[in-house]
């Protein structure tokens, strides 16, 4: 194992605008947090930055960079920089404003990849001229790949000039990067097939603390009267709840009292309440806006499962209900741990209404066959502590 530097460091988090919470936000947070738990000098530089529930980080290690327009931020972003000439910089968001900065004031930076881009309709690069047919060949058997020819097909004379200018300025800045973490197996794939890009995967989701209660959590049990379901998210459609409605909607008709507690906000919550009315589900499904994290455990514990099936390789939410001994059903998009499937705790199907509906209704008729001390055990691969170790140890061998 590579020995690592105990001095105090100066580092800074990159993240372009906080202004929501989610998964990124959460874990540039977490990130905050250990490397200040080191005691390390953090800075976190965004072009904005709000006050919100579950994002910890002290007001007085924020540099917010404002006015001046695109180009005035990047200029002023890399004279702040060199000004706090830090031994590490790490981009969880904004990797092209980031890493134009780091160019120009010449340092190093390692870029945190989220999401794959063939897990989103939001990320251009795969529209650019050179990459769309590599992507076409990883990505022509995935659910939503026609979705995709379709947005390609459709851009304009202008958005084409824009998505490949983009594009090269992207990669370049990610082939410049330190190092690129990404969540999974599946991205580390997906990097080098389509960009030729080298990615490192690690992932985590859990506090030490939320591990240390699970053992004392009440029992899983079998299903019995209503079904309670819940998912948690941004509302956009990149999380495909309409398809977890329609499934809603096929388990009542096969006569089951069944709920839905839909949490999260986003730009398409009108949409889908809209939709929840048109299909007259509106007694059972029901819309509780952004989950404060105290009021969370509660919703958890007073649940049969937990169904995220948006289009994403990794949650953090799939691993923060494990650890409250519950059951969690995800997209078969999902980098799956097949231990972890043939435990009881997590079911897997595809991204349409009547799997899920039938996937619903085995996850709630099984019993688990990992106790809560094996399923603590897995989880503590997944702990905020194990993956910024690691994380460490591959900027220190870089």
């Amino acid at each position: 194992m590579i020995a690592l530097e105990t001095h105090k460091r100066t580092i800074v988090l990159f993240y372009k605008s906080i202004g929501s919470v989610g998964g990124a936000e959460i874990l540039c947070a977490r990130h905050y947090e250990w490397l200040q738990s080191k005691g390390h000098i953090v800075k976190l530089v965004s072009f904005n930055f709000e006050e919100l529930d579950r994002i910890n980080i002290d007001s007085s290690d924020v540099i917010q960079i404002k006015g001046s327009g695109a180009v005035g931020k990047i200029f002023q972003l890399a004279k702040i920089l060199k000004h706090l000439n830090p031994s590490e910089i790490y981009c969880h968001s904004g990797y092209i404003d980031l890493g134009l900065s780091c160019k120009l004031a010449g340092l190093d930076y390692s870029v945190f990849v989220h999401q794959p881009t063939t897990m989103s309709y939001n990320e251009s690069d795969k529209h650019a001229f050179w990459i769309f047919p590599k992507y076409k060949n990883f990505a022509r058997k995935d659910l939503m790949y026609n979705a995709i020819l379709d947005q390609h097909k459709a851009l304009t004379f202008i958005e084409k000039i824009y998505v490949n200018i983009r594009g090269a300025l992207s990669q370049w800045v990610l082939r410049g990067a330190q190092n690129r973490f990404v969540l999974s197996d599946y991205a580390v794939h997906e990097k080098k097939s389509i960009f030729g890009l080298d990615a490192v995967r690690l992932s985590g989701a859990l506090l030490e603390s939320e591990l240390a209660e699970l053992e004392a959590r009440s029992p899983l049990a079998p299903c019995s009267g209503k079904i309670n379901l819940v998912t948690i998210s941004r509302l956009d459609k990149n999380k495909r709840i309409n398809i977890l409605i329609d499934a809603v909607k096929i388990i009542r008709e096969q006569g089951n009292d069944v709920s839905l507690m839909i949490g999260g906000t986003g730009p398409a919550e009108s949409e889908l309440k809209e939709y929840v009315m048109a299909n007259d589900l509106e007694e059972g499904i029901s819309f509780i806006g952004y989950v404060p994290e105290r009021e969370i455990s509660d919703i958890y514990e007073n649940m049969d499962l937990f169904v995220t099936i948006d289009w994403a390789d990794f949650r953090i939410t799939t691993y923060e209900v494990l650890s409250h001994n519950r059951r969690v059903l995800v997209s078969d998009d999902t980098d799956i741990d097949e231990d972890l499937v043939h435990s009881g705790y997590l079911f897997v199907s595809p991204a349409n209404a009547k799997d899920l509906a039938g996937t619903i209704k085995q996850a709630l008729d099984s019993r688990v066959t990992w106790s809560q001390s094996q399923l603590r055990e897995y989880l503590q691969n997944f702990t905020w502590e194990t993956y910024f170790q690691k994380i460490d140890q591959v900027n220190a061998g870089s």
